[in-house]
């Protein structure tokens, strides 16, 4: 037969659960089992009575025996109250003991105990807040990051559609110089009269000059110190070569004109 039993040593007690087989009376008389039916609180030094008395009878007079004489497994277990000052039950020790001295040691213990967990408590405060404070400082710098990057990616957008703005202007300007080079020299000056056009247009007079113009005006612009600016010399080749081409487009006009309405002359006159 099995029973839980409640073994003291010492001054703690110990619940232990332990397969132990019963065979006689001695098991339950010996000094291994409520030796005495008073408990001490560690915790806070108030004594704790428990009847254990009741059992010990019921053992003696037999009334745990069935029939053949072995002992019942189910035996009643009185439940272990709590301390009625700490409401603790793990820090109990069997018999009436004074525990001031201990007390007041773990007391002592417990100050140091306390001041050492607050300067645990302190340094991990200061440890997470290092973390934390690491943390913002990578995240500052990813911002810093993102926003140079941002600012690169605008820049390299803008500088593209600049370029590209530039890059169509002088294509605009290099067609007009070849309309200009491939003109007549009447409607060139044609072109520059300011009597006809009401904008007045200048135009280069040496022949190194225009050389320099047909090959390339960007340099004929910095070799003349900006003077005028290229935006007004770009301005003043598109304006040339348009007038060029308006001019030739009403000569051509005309001369269709003419060619149409002779063409219609002789058949009128073949048909009549």
């Amino acid at each position: 037969m099995y029973q839980h039993m409640i073994i003291a040593q010492s001054r703690n007690m110990k619940i232990l659960t332990e397969k132990k087989r019963i065979n006689t009376m001695a098991d339950f008389t010996g000094d291994s089992s409520y030796t005495s039916p008073y408990l001490t609180c560690e915790a806070c030094n108030s004594i704790l009575y428990i009847d254990a008395t009741k059992l010990r009878s019921r053992i003696c007079i037999g009334q745990l025996k069935d029939k053949s004489g072995a002992y019942f497994n189910n035996i009643p277990q009185e439940p272990l109250p709590s301390c009625p000052e700490c409401n603790r039950a793990a820090s109990f020790c069997i018999g009436a003991n004074d525990l001031t001295l201990s007390l007041a040691a773990s007391e002592e213990e417990l100050k140091v105990k306390k001041h050492t967990q607050k300067k645990m408590i302190i340094r991990l405060q200061r440890t997470y807040r290092q973390y934390l404070a690491r943390q913002f400082g990578r995240a500052q710098r990813y911002a810093v990051l993102i926003e140079k990057m941002i600012k690169f990616k605008c820049a390299t957008v803008i500088e593209s559609l600049l370029r590209s703005g530039m890059a169509k202007r002088r294509f605009k300007v290099e067609l007009a110089l070849r309309v200009i080079k491939n003109s007549r020299p009447m409607l060139m000056e044609r072109a520059l009269d300011g009597k006809i056009h009401k904008k007045r247009v200048f135009w280069y007079k040496s022949k190194e000059e225009m050389d320099v113009l047909f090959k390339s005006y960007y340099m004929l612009v910095e070799r003349m110190g900006f003077h005028p600016p290229l935006f007004e010399v770009e301005e003043n080749i598109i304006i040339i070569a348009k007038r060029i081409v308006d001019r030739e487009a009403e000569i051509v006009t005309r001369v269709q004109s003419r060619y149409v309405h002779t063409l219609s002359s002789n058949k009128t006159i073949f048909y009549l």
